[in-house]
């Protein structure tokens, strides 16, 4: 909802994908990328990974998306194209520095309460 050219099946269109957390539309040549969003590397458990393949494997442009670039190992084994941090969010109109920035101070302030 943030982003032009990006689009949430469930919450704009009503329905919902299997394995689908956003549409992803090329702003260069239009082509509909069906796209998996992890917070970070290590999210999935290592049994996911099948799953998550075999979900995104149903369309013929996917990205399997971690969305902070963070130092943790990778979890996701799979084939499908793989982008992290701000490889995804430069596809978008959100700008990955001031996000990463925001994040960051969020997290700190959380830390500090714990």
């Amino acid at each position: 909802m943030l982003s032009s050219n990006v689009i949430s099946p469930e919450y704009e269109l009503g329905f919902k994908l299997k394995g689908i957390d956003v549409i992803l539309v090329d702003k260069n040549t239009g082509v509909l990328y069906y796209t998996q969003l992890k917070t970070k590397k290590d999210t999935l458990t290592g049994s996911q990974s099948h799953r998550s393949t075999q979900e995104l494997s149903a369309f013929s442009n996917a990205y399997f998306v971690v969305c902070i670039d963070c130092s943790c190992s990778w979890i996701y084994s799979g084939s499908i194209q793989k982008l992290i941090g701000s490889q995804f969010w430069n596809k978008t109109d959100i700008n990955y520095v001031s996000l990463d920035s925001q994040i960051g101070r969020v997290i700190r302030s959380i830390d500090s309460h714990i």
